[in-house]
C-alpha cells in the first residue's frame, strides 16, 4: 500500500511539473509568479492543503485581490499568511463559476515585498477525484488604495494555472475491536487504504473462551457473512470498493459461557437474565473481583462460589454487585441465578365507588395488570378522576370507559412501583320544559329526553332563543318566575351555579303580532312602523296633526274608527293589524272664513264671544285693531289707517234682509250670532246670507 501512495504522488507532482513546462520549482521561477507546494497525501473525504507561494514579485506587497474559480475542483479555500494568521475565503458548493474578494495582510498589516510569501492555501475537500481540466486563478490588485502598498499602476497580475489529472483517490477502511485486545483481534487492524475496485479480505480471530458478539460494516450487521460465524473467520468486501468510500469495521467479542480460561481463573457458569464478569487470566492465591449484573427489571436470586460456602455479594450502588476472592483456590467456579423483580401497585378509591383489585398487589416487572373502576350506583355516581402516580390517565389509550359507567385501566409494562387512585362524583339532573316558539340549549352539554346531566359542583348555562314571530313569555327555575328585562324577550341566558341538587328549568314562548302603524303627511302616529305586540297584550297609538292641521280619518284594518283624546288602543291583541291616519288643513285658518265672533277658531260662539259681538253692536261701529282679542276694536276709526283688515264675520251683506257689510253690527246680524250661540256651533255654508249655518257638521 505504501508503494501505491508513493506512485500516486509521483504522478501528481509530474502533472504539476508538466503544467509549468518543466520541474515545478524551475518552471515557476521563470514563467509564473507563484509556486504550488505539493501536499503529502490525499485521503478521500478529508481536507488536503496545497500552498500557493509568491516568489519575488517587485510590485507585490499586500492588497485586496480577486480569485476567479471553477468549483468542480476546489470545494473549500482558506487564505493564510506567513505569520500564521488565516481567514476563510469561500466554501464553494454551487455549480457555476464565481469570484471572491480577500484582503491579504500579515501581522503588520502588509505582506513584505520581494520575499517568498505564502499567498494563500487551497484546501481540497473532494470525495472522488480531481478532474482532468485547467483552472485559472487570476489575482489582481486594488490600485485605488495607497495604503495597500501598491508600487505602480502598471503591474502584471499574478497568474496561476492548474491542470489536474484523473487521479483516483485511495479508499480508507478503519477496523477496530470494541471489547479490548484480550478478547480477540481483526487483521488488518486500524487504517488501511485501497483503490476503487479492490475486494480486500479481513480476518477475525476470537481469543480463547471468546466468540464474536457483533460484526458491523459502516453500522450494518454483517455477522452472518463471517466464514465461521460467531467463531470468526474471514470477511471479503463484495461488491468491490467504490471511489469516495470511507468505511468503518467494528467487531465485538464475548466470553463463552462455562469456558475455563488458562491461568487458573474460576469457571463462570452460564445463567439467563444476568451476567458475571471479571478477570480472564488469574493465578492461584490472587484476590480477583467479579461483578454480577442483573438484566433490567431482574434481581439476583442465588449466588454461589465453589470453595466459599459463605460467599456474600457487595452492593455497588449502581445496580451491580461484586465478589472478591480472599485467596483464589485452584479449580474454583462462580455462579448466579436471576429472577424478575416484583413491583407493588397500590389502588385506592373514595367512598363513592370502588377499584379492583384494591389495596397493594405485587406484579412481575413488565407485566400489564388491569384495574376496574366502579362508581356506586346507589348514589348515581360517575368516575371523576383516575390518576397513576399523580398523573391523569383518563384520556390515554390504556383507559376504557364502558357504557355502564365503569372503566378499565390497563398498566403499560410495569417498570417500578405504582399508585392508582380513583375519585367519583354524583350526577344531578336538570329537567327542561320548553314550549313551541323557540329553543333552549344547554351550553357545552346535551338535553337528552328533556334532561341535562351534570356533575355535582359544576355550573350549567342555558341559552333561550325565541323564533321569529315569538317572544320569551315566561322563565321559571324550580317553579320561581325569573324576571326578564326588555332586551331579554327574544334571547335570554341563565346559569345554575355550583349545582348540588336536581333542578327544573321551564320556558314558555308567546306568539308576537305585528301592528303596522302609518301616518300620512302633516301629522304623526306614535309608535310608528311595524310594532311587535305579545299575544293578549294591549297597545295604544297616539295620532297628532301638525300645526294648522286636523285629523281627517283613522282606519284600522281598512275600517274608520273614532279616536279618544287623540288616541286609539288595541285591546288583547290576538292577530296582526294595520292602523293608518290621514290629516287635512284646518279650514278656519286659511281656506274658509270663520265667523268673526269665533276668535278661538273652534266653530262655536261661546258666551264671551257673544258678549264681544254685543259690545260691537252697542258701540254702533267697529274698526281694525290687531291688538284686540279678535282683531277689532269698538267705535269708529280713521278711514285711512283703521280699516285695512277684513270686516267682522258677523258683519255681512244681505240685500234681502237689508244688511250691509258697513263696519257696523246691526240688530239682524246680532240675532245671527245669538242663533249660532244657541245652536252650540256653526259650519260653513256658502248658500246662506252670511256664509255660515247653525250646528257643527264638519
Amino acid at each position: 500500500m505504501e508503494k501505491r501512495r508513493k506512485n500516486y504522488w509521483m504522478s501528481f507532482l509530474l502533472a504539476l511539473s508538466l503544467l509549468f513546462g518543466g520541474t515545478a520549482s524551475s518552471a515557476l521561477a521563470q514563467s509564473a509568479d507563484v509556486e504550488i507546494v505539493a501536499p503529502t497525501f490525499f485521503v478521500a473525504g478529508e481536507v488536503v492543503t496545497v500552498d500557493i507561494v509568491v516568489r519575488d514579485h517587485p510590485n507585490f506587497r499586500g492588497a485586496d485581490f480577486n480569485i476567479t474559480y471553477d468549483p468542480y475542483i476546489f470545494t473549500y479555500i482558506d487564505g493564510q499568511t506567513t505569520d500564521g494568521s488565516s481567514w476563510p475565503i469561500a466554501n464553494f458548493t454551487d455549480d457555476g463559476p464565481g469570484s471572491v474578494n480577500v484582503l491579504l495582510a500579515g501581522a503588520a498589516g502588509q505582506v513584505p515585498a520581494a520575499v517568498e510569501t505564502t499567498l494563500l492555501q487551497l484546501f481540497f475537500d473532494t470525495a472522488d477525484m480531481i478532474p482532468d481540466d485547467s483552472y485559472n486563478f487570476a489575482i489582481t490588485y486594488d490600485e485605488t488604495d495607497p495604503s495597500k502598498g501598491i508600487i505602480d499602476d502598471t503591474m502584471t497580475p499574478l497568474i496561476l494555472t492548474i491542470t489536474g489529472e484523473s487521479v483516483s483517490l485511495p479508499i480508507r477502511v478503519t477496523a477496530t475491536v470494541s471489547t479490548g485486545a484480550e478478547t480477540g483481534i481483526i487483521e488488518p487492524a486500524g487504517e488501511s487504504f485501497f483503490n476503487a475496485g479492490d475486494t480486500p479480505t479481513y480476518t477475525i480471530t476470537p481469543s480463547d473462551c471468546y466468540g464474536v458478539l457483533a460484526f458491523t460494516v459502516d453500522g450494518e450487521d454483517r455477522l452472518a457473512e463471517l466464514s465461521n460465524g460467531t467463531s470468526g473467520g474471514t470477511f471479503t468486501f463484495y461488491p468491490p470498493l467504490l471511489n469516495g468510500d470511507n468505511i468503518a469495521i467494528t467487531v465485538a467479542f464475548e466470553q463463552l459461557p462455562g469456558c475455563r480460561l488458562p491461568g487458573g481463573c474460576p469457571v463462570i457458569l452460564p445463567s439467563e437474565n444476568g451476567t458475571i464478569s471479571g478477570p480472564m487470566i488469574c493465578n492461584e492465591g490472587e484476590t480477583p473481583t467479579y461483578t454480577v449484573t442483573p438484566d433490567p427489571h431482574y434481581e439476583i436470586d442465588t449466588f454461589e462460589v465453589l470453595g466459599d460456602e459463605n460467599a456474600v455479594l457487595t452492593d455497588n450502588g449502581d445496580g451491580t454487585y461484586s465478589y472478591t476472592f480472599a485467596a483464589l483456590p485452584a479449580g474454583s467456579a462462580i455462579a448466579a441465578t436471576f429472577k424478575i423483580k416484583q413491583y407493588a401497585v397500590t389502588a385506592t378509591a373514595d367512598e363513592n365507588g370502588a377499584i379492583s383489585p384494591a389495596g397493594e398487589t405485587e406484579y412481575a416487572a413488565l407485566s400489564t395488570p388491569e384495574y376496574t373502576i366502579t362508581p356506586n350506583p346507589l348514589y348515581n355516581c360517575v368516575i371523576d378522576t383516575v390518576t397513576v402516580d399523580g398523573a391523569d390517565v383518563t384520556g390515554t389509550e390504556n383507559y376504557v370507559l364502558n357504557e355502564d359507567r365503569t372503566a378499565v385501566y390497563t398498566f403499560p409494562a410495569l417498570e417500578g412501583p405504582a399508585v392508582i387512585e380513583a375519585t367519583f362524583t354524583g350526577i344531578l339532573n336538570i329537567t327542561v320544559t320548553r314550549g313551541i316558539g323557540g329553543s333552549v340549549k344547554a351550553v357545552d352539554n346535551e338535553i337528552i329526553d328533556d334532561v341535562v346531566t351534570v356533575f355535582a359542583g359544576d355550573d350549567q348555562k342555558f341559552k333561550v332563543t325565541a323564533k321569529e314571530g315569538y317572544y320569551i313569555k315566561r322563565v321559571k327555575v324550580d317553579g320561581e318566575k325569573i324576571p326578564l328585562d326588555e332586551d331579554e324577550v327574544t334571547s335570554f341566558s341563565y346559569t345554575f351555579r355550583a349545582i348540588d341538587a336536581d333542578h327544573t328549568f321551564k320556558v314558555k314562548f308567546g306568539e308576537m303580532h305585528t301592528i303596522t302603524a302609518f301616518a300620512g303627511e302633516n301629522g304623526t302616529i306614535s309608535p310608528a312602523g311595524d310594532i311587535m305586540v305579545a299575544d293578549g297584550d294591549s297597545v295604544t297609538f297616539t295620532i297628532t296633526p301638525d300645526e294648522n292641521y286636523v285629523v281627517e280619518a283613522v282606519t284600522v284594518d281598512g275600517t274608520e274608527v273614532e279616536l279618544t283624546d287623540g288616541t286609539y288602543t288595541f285591546e288583547s291583541v290576538d292577530a296582526n293589524h294595520a292602523i293608518a291616519a290621514s290629516f287635512r288643513r284646518w279650514r278656519g285658518i286659511a281656506d274658509i272664513i270663520l265667523n268673526g265672533g269665533d276668535y278661538d277658531y273652534d266653530f262655536r260662539i261661546i258666551f264671551d264671544e257673544l258678549l264681544r259681538i254685543i259690545q260691537l253692536y252697542n258701540s254702533g261701529a267697529y274698526h281694525c285693531d290687531e291688538s284686540g282679542m279678535d282683531g277689532f276694536a269698538p267705535g269708529e276709526g280713521d278711514p285711512l289707517t283703521d280699516y285695512a283688515c277684513k270686516p267682522h264675520g258677523s258683519d255681512y251683506d244681505d240685500a234681502e234682509m237689508g244688511n250691509a257689510q258697513d263696519w257696523v253690527i246691526d240688530f239682524g246680524e246680532l240675532l245671527r250670532a245669538i242663533q249660532f250661540y244657541n245652536s252650540d256651533g256653526y259650519h260653513v255654508d256658502e248658500t246662506t246670507s252670511d256664509g255660515f249655518a247653525p250646528d257643527m257638521t264638519e
